[in-house]
Order: structure tokens, then sequence, then C-alpha cells
């Protein structure tokens, strides 16, 4: 049973590491791109502003899953520490 219940937990926290991961990545490539649109930020509005929505969205996504990273790991540390290994 514990091996079934950690196992899981291990696997949802890679998931979420990964997912994290992804996230990290746009977030790096959307505020590369808004640095390169920086001068040309009153020349095309619609595209800064798209470009803001989409990194504050995926900054909001990324704390979430970090949240949800945390309390995985203090599952699977709680699991460990009740069912020792024999």
């Amino acid at each position: 049973m514990k091996n079934q219940l950690c196992s899981k937990l291990v696997k949802e926290y890679n998931a979420n590491v990964k997912m994290y991961n992804d996230i990290n990545k746009r977030v790096v490539r959307n505020k590369f791109e808004m640095s390169y649109l920086w001068k040309y930020k009153n020349d095309y509005p619609a595209d800064w502003k798209r470009k803001a929505e989409m990194l504050s969205d995926d900054r909001s996504q990324m704390a979430v899953v970090k949240q949800n990273i945390i309390a995985l790991k203090a599952k699977i540390r709680k699991c460990n520490a009740e069912h020792p290994q024999e």
C-alpha cells in the first residue's frame, strides 16, 4: 500500500515539475520577445498588450504549479516518515 501511494505521489510530482519547466521556458521566451518589442511598443500596442497578458498568465500558472509541487513534496516526506523502509 505504501509503495503504491508513494509511487503515485512521485509520478504526480514529476508531472508537475515537467509542467513547471515548460511554463518557465514560455516565460523566458515571452520576456525575450518583449525586450525585443520594447522599442516598438508604441507602434504595436496590441502585440505588446498580448505579450504582457501572456506573460502574466504564465507567471500565475507557474505560481500555482509551484505551490502544488511544494504540497506534493510535503506529502511524499510525510508518507516516507509514516511508512519507513524496512
